[in-house]
């Protein structure tokens, strides 16, 4: 089993992410969404994202990976 722990630092860490990122990782878990353009703190790409609590915190993703696997 290896666990990519570069990927789950970055999700521990991002304050704000685009949708892409979101749905990969997370679980979306809000009725309606702030968004703006700024840097992803997953991916890195400058687009929309909103707050990483939007999307769970990406606990569903960061659970994945700790179990070895590539969500």
């Amino acid at each position: 089993m290896t666990v990519n722990y570069e990927l789950l630092h970055r999700l521990e860490q991002a304050t704000v992410t685009c949708r892409d990122c979101g749905m990969r990782y997370g679980v979306y878990s809000v009725g309606c969404s702030s968004t703006w353009i700024g840097v992803c703190g997953v991916c890195g790409e400058r687009k929309g994202v909103t707050e990483t609590r939007d999307w769970g915190y990406f606990v569903t993703g960061r659970r994945k990976i700790l179990r070895g696997e590539e969500p």
